[in-house]
């Protein structure tokens, strides 16, 4: 009986050159042999780059941002949650 891997979503806030990324950018390749990886973040930068090189599937974030707007947040959480329950990960690993 084969058992599957658990699933981990690495949360980032944007996919910029920095010290969380470039973290996550070197841990992506040792975690694919044991985890079903997902990365989010927002925008298109190095981190996406990244995702791609480990063959990771990456989704862009559209309302996770830095700055603080009460608006924003709520739609960020919402965005989070809904990516939480599509992708139903066993593990969110959070950055930034």
């Amino acid at each position: 009986m084969e058992t599957r891997k658990p699933r981990l979503l690495i949360l980032v806030t944007l996919s910029e050159l920095g010290g969380a990324q470039t973290a996550v950018s070197l841990l992506l390749p040792g975690l694919v042999d044991r985890f079903e990886v997902t990365l989010a973040a927002r925008g298109r930068g190095p981190l996406r780059d990244a995702a791609e090189a480990a063959s990771v599937p990456y989704v862009e974030l559209k309302h996770v941002r830095r700055a603080i707007n009460p608006w924003q947040d709520a739609l960020g959480l919402l965005e989070l949650v809904r990516l939480c329950r599509r992708l139903r990960p066993d593990i969110v690993h959070v950055h930034s």
